[in-house]
């Protein structure tokens, strides 16, 4: 690896390393190093983004990739101020359709269960103690609707 050769220029990395006041004087080799590490920096953002593209059948690299990469890489957590977290969210979730599955419960006189059921599922539903209505309505991603009688 040519660490001599350098995409970004040499005297832009040195101008910024001399704006921290605490920096007075830097050997040659410094900027170097500095390059190679950014354009490394460059290159894994760049893949972890491009393939935010092509998740979204895209062949153009926008800024929501980069934000998306950010936010599902663990690497990039430092750079969580720099990218607005609406933007990175927005292409982060998946689009999923809820629609309403509806639970009709039939309530004993006197129930020594309590006010919970459990669905096969092992999903848990905490009724509410004053039940006016024996229909009990949850989101899920099928419409379904399960009748459930608790204990007599």
């Amino acid at each position: 690896v040519e660490f001599r050769t350098s995409d970004l220029p040499l005297a832009r990395i040195k101008k910024i390393m001399k704006l921290d006041d605490d920096v007075k004087m830097i050997s040659a080799e410094v900027p170097i190093l500095f390059a190679k590490a950014a354009e490394l920096f460059i290159q894994e953002l760049t893949i972890h983004s491009w393939l935010q593209t092509e998740e979204s059948r895209r062949r153009t690299l926008q800024r929501n990739d980069v934000a998306a990469a950010i936010a599902k890489n663990e690497l990039f957590d430092f750079l969580i101020d720099i990218v607005p977290r609406e933007e990175a969210t927005k292409t982060h979730k998946k689009k999923e359709t809820v629609s309403e599955v509806q639970y009709i419960v039939t309530l004993p006189t006197s129930s020594a269960m309590g006010n919970t059921i459990q669905l096969p599922n092992g999903q848990i539903i905490q009724l509410p103690q004053n039940l006016s209505s024996n229909i009990v309505t949850m989101a899920t991603p099928q419409t379904i609707q399960q009748h459930y009688t608790i204990g007599q």
